[in-house]
């Protein structure tokens, strides 16, 4: 899974083969009756460690596999900015300087306090 093209970008700026004894090490002592939430926590790892990287993982989450779910409206991506665009300062993302990271993340065109 690591390996596919999808992970590409991140294959090339961390040590893969670190993460994939790891997932081997994860699926090997699983327990879980669904063995796909077994491997959860090497996903986000290293989608995290991607972004860190300044690279950016593909959205790999599916329904079936790691799924996460947002409240009201908001949608859940692997690499989002920190920094939150509002009604009264609409650029803070393209200004942002911090690492991208996973959350929950208003649709595009909306933002934080549209209601007010």
């Amino acid at each position: 899974m690591l390996t596919a093209r999808s992970w590409s970008d991140c294959s090339r700026r961390l040590n893969l083969e670190s993460y994939i004894h790891t997932c081997m090490l994860d699926m090997c002592s699983c327990t879980a009756p669904k063995k796909e939430d077994c491997i959860c926590s090497t996903l986000s790892e290293f989608s995290r460690q991607c972004s860190h990287a300044g690279g950016k993982p593909d959205d790999w989450r599916t329904d079936t596999l790691c799924p996460k779910s947002c409240p009201f409206n908001m949608i859940y991506k692997e690499s989002g900015s920190p920094c939150v665009d509002t009604c009264s300062n609409r650029d803070t993302s393209t200004l942002c300087e911090e690492h991208l990271m996973d959350g929950c993340f208003c649709p595009e065109g909306e933002l934080i306090g549209a209601a007010e």
